[in-house]
């Protein structure tokens, strides 16, 4: 759901009425590069491997996209992209994934880290890493609406899609070589390929949710409010006056209206029973990470406007 929309307007709001100061419940702002462990790059490597290796027959792109996966890992191992230290809410969110889907689906490479940036946006890496930014989950409103956007994620990564989109981009790059004699529209082919692909990939993560979501124990109105949020701040962003669509607006995500729909039809046609909740993990510790994460997206969007003036 890679959703680039800064959600300022959204936290003030909910922030007024039970946030306190934004400097009260931030959560880690001392960068600790320093105090963190050195990367086990060869564990890394052979964890891919041999999760991958009997998968993908073309050894040659499997092995380039792996070296890929590692140095992506190893940045974010030594940044400062991560709240470090903070097991109690990366358990819960795995926790509430856990909650949402069967059993078996979920092993032991699927682990939830939570980013330090206010936007509404969470994706999945293909050694199984979600990351959910602060912002996404100061928006949210109980469980089932996390669990719609985790099912989501856990979706690319149970569709190898992260994999497919590095192929599919390195096609695209061969095929504007050899188009690159027809100007412009030799760049624009690949691109809008790369995007339709895209598309599908973002519909069957969204079929995810449904399917998870027929057979859990969350509210049917998870999916469907997570989605009007999406839309709801899509609409703040495009009648931003300094918002401008760029010429050529090139999709890598179905409609979200279209998206919104299908979410409602699950809930008109669905289960709605007094068995399903909005919270089966820990509603008491979602208000607490929640009142976090207002305060600290408030903090952080105060301390990026700050720099900028």
């Amino acid at each position: 759901m890679h959703k680039k929309i800064t959600v300022l307007f959204l936290l003030v709001l909910s922030s007024l009425a039970s946030a306190q100061a934004f400097y009260t419940h931030h959560i880690s702002i001392v960068d600790s590069r320093q105090d963190k462990p050195k990367f086990n790059e060869s564990a890394y490597t052979s964890a891919l491997l041999n999760k991958y290796s009997e998968t993908f027959r073309n050894s040659k792109s499997l092995y380039n996209y792996i070296d890929f996966l590692v140095e992506e890992a190893k940045q974010t191992h030594y940044s400062n992209y991560v709240y470090p230290g903070w097991e109690e809410a990366e358990n819960f969110l795995l926790n509430v994934l856990k909650k949402a889907v069967p059993g078996n689906v979920v092993d032991s490479s699927v682990k939830i880290k939570v980013v330090r940036d206010p936007e509404i946006n969470a994706y999945c890496r293909e050694d199984g890493t979600i990351f959910m930014n602060i912002g996404f989950l100061a928006s949210f409103n109980n469980e089932a609406e996390i669990a719609a956007v985790l099912c989501h994620e856990l979706g690319h990564y149970l569709s190898f899609h992260s994999y497919k989109k590095f192929e599919k981009r390195l096609q695209a790059q061969n095929t504007s070589i050899a188009l690159s004699q027809f100007g412009l529209l030799g760049r624009i082919i690949p691109r809008y390929s790369v995007s339709q692909n895209s598309k599908e990939y973002e519909e069957e993560s969204d079929d995810y949710i449904l399917k998870f979501f027929k057979d859990n124990a969350y509210s049917l109105q998870g999916p469907s409010n997570a989605y009007q949020l999406l839309l709801k701040m899509e609409s703040l962003q495009r009648n931003n006056r300094a918002f401008k669509m760029p010429l050529f607006y090139l999709s890598t995500h179905p409609p979200t209206s279209d998206r919104l729909a299908k979410m409602t039809k699950l809930l008109k046609g669905g289960d709605t029973t007094s068995s399903r909740s909005d919270f089966l993990v820990d509603k008491e510790f979602f208000a607490k990470l929640k009142l976090k994460a207002v305060d600290e997206s408030i903090y952080l969007l105060f301390c990026a406007n700050s720099s900028v003036g």
